[in-house]
């Protein structure tokens, strides 16, 4: 039992080694972890032992699940510190680089007001003409 264990654990950081993502190591925890995991079948076959075997060897699957559980959570903050050095480099704001300029003034309420009145009457065909106010 124990090196079945053993060949598990082996199995399992080898495939910690070559995991490149988070994804990756989250599949490797179901695989080994999991419902259907290798861990829990080696569990659940503790029924089939006798009584003076089951203490021992439940204590040796716990300390495997353990020593795998600390191994993925180093890999898992290895690749939380890859991805968030990533996500600050993306990103970095160029702090030299101008602002926006803002815009100074606007027009008067009533220049605004004869305006919108003038595209009323465009829109109605009429012509706008100027010319000197007083004849």
């Amino acid at each position: 039992m124990q090196e079945k264990l053993n060949q598990i654990l082996a199995e399992s950081e080898e495939a910690l080694q070559k995991a490149e993502d988070a994804k990756a190591l989250q599949a490797l925890k179901v695989q080994t972890l999991g419902k259907k995991g290798k861990l829990t079948q080696l569990l659940k076959g503790l029924g089939g032992l006798t009584p003076e075997e089951r203490p021992k060897v439940g204590k040796l699957i716990n300390e495997a699940r353990k020593s795998f559980e600390e191994m993925l959570a180093t890999q898992e903050a290895k690749f939380a510190a890859f991805e968030k050095e990533m996500r600050l480099k993306l990103e970095k704001v160029d702090v030299t680089l101008p602002g926006k300029q803002p815009s100074i003034g606007s027009l008067h309420p009533l220049n605004r007001t004869l305006n919108d009145i003038e595209d009323i009457f465009l829109n109605l065909g009429f012509e706008i003409a100027e010319g000197p106010e007083i004849e």
